[in-house]
């Protein structure tokens, strides 16, 4: 389920980290989120999906507020601006991430522009147990 609250605005001096995927075009892994990992605003350089598999994940993206509970998706843009507030002790997720290269050699412009759109105004978005299961068979 999704809560979207906004947060109030920070000088944006304080946005001064970068998640980078260096080199990489594409990386699909399996971690378990932890706060201290993210104690600060990051802003993301690359495009990425995660599956949120269990556990609860209370964060902000674009200075909203997010309340992620498993099973859930989260969706990243490359400017997006990210801050992990706290996860429950069980979080565990899987992400798909890659390079705006990789977007690009897909030529899907008009279908990236609409998932684009969608993902800013939904960045997280609830799951069925058969969409998890059928997006982690295709991840």
């Amino acid at each position: 389920m999704l809560l979207l609250n906004p947060l109030p605005i920070y000088d944006t001096d304080e946005v001064d980290s970068l998640l980078t995927l260096d080199n990489e075009y594409f990386r699909i892994f399996e971690y378990q989120p932890n706060r201290n990992v993210l104690p600060e605003y990051f802003h993301i350089d690359y495009y990425a999906i995660e599956i949120l598999l269990e556990g609860e994940m209370h964060c902000s993206i674009n200075l909203h507020d997010i309340h992620a509970k498993a099973p859930c998706v989260i969706t990243l843009l490359p400017d997006f601006v990210l801050h992990v507030d706290s996860v429950s002790e069980d979080c565990r997720a899987i992400i798909l991430a890659h390079n705006a290269q990789f977007s690009d050699d897909l030529q899907m412009n008009d279908y990236s522009y609409r998932a684009k759109q969608a993902a800013r105004a939904y960045p997280c978005n609830g799951l069925t147990e058969k969409q998890t299961h059928t997006t982690v068979q295709l991840f």
